[in-house]
C-alpha cells in the first residue's frame, strides 16, 4: 500500500518513552520519520528544531563563541 501511515495502538506512548530515554543521554538526539510526522515540512521542521538544539548544546560547552541558529546559518523557509 502506499498511504500514509496511521498512529494508532500505543504509537504515542512509544514515542513519549522514547523522548524520556533520550533525556537519560544527553547530546543523543534522534530524527526520523518515526518521530512526529512523516510529511516532508514535518521533517524539516522537526530536523531544523534538532539541529539548533544540538547548536546550543555544543556552544554551552564553548561559551565564548556566537550563539547561531539555523535559521541564522541557513534561511530557508519551511
Amino acid at each position: 500500500s502506499r498511504a500514509l501511515p496511521l498512529y494508532h495502538g500505543n504509537y504515542f506512548a512509544r514515542c513519549q518513552q522514547i523522548k524520556t530515554c533520550l533525556k537519560a543521554h544527553q547530546g543523543l538526539h534522534l530524527e526520523g520519520n518515526y518521530l512526529g510526522g512523516v510529511s516532508v515540512r514535518d521533517r524539516l521542521a522537526s530536523s531544523r528544531h534538532t539541529a539548533d538544539l544540538i547548536i546550543q548544546e555544543a556552544l554551552a560547552k564553548q561559551p565564548e563563541r556566537s550563539l547561531y541558529t539555523v535559521n541564522q546559518l541557513v534561511p530557508v523557509q519551511v
